[in-house]
């Protein structure tokens, strides 16, 4: 069986961590990793391109409007 693998907001450290999980799919297997810039760059980019830059989305407790607007590369500005 191929492993599953978790993206999960860290309320405690303040990040999106990344990691294989066990087989009840209830934890992560040996450590996790921060990939929280990539995360976000890549789900901006996913709605720039599919959503028009907007997108709803709820898990049935929670929704929210994502909205994303692509901005000018300033050399003298570096985001982290």
């Amino acid at each position: 069986m191929a492993d599953k693998f978790a993206v999960q907001y860290g309320m405690l450290h303040g990040c999106i961590f990344v990691g294989r999980l066990n087989k009840a799919q209830t934890m992560f297997l040996d450590g996790k990793e921060d990939h929280t810039n990539p995360a976000v760059f890549a789900a901006a980019e996913y709605i720039a391109a599919k959503w028009d830059g907007q997108m709803d989305l709820s898990n049935g407790r929670r929704k929210f409007r994502i909205t994303v607007e692509e901005l000018d590369v300033d050399d003298g500005e570096a985001n982290p």
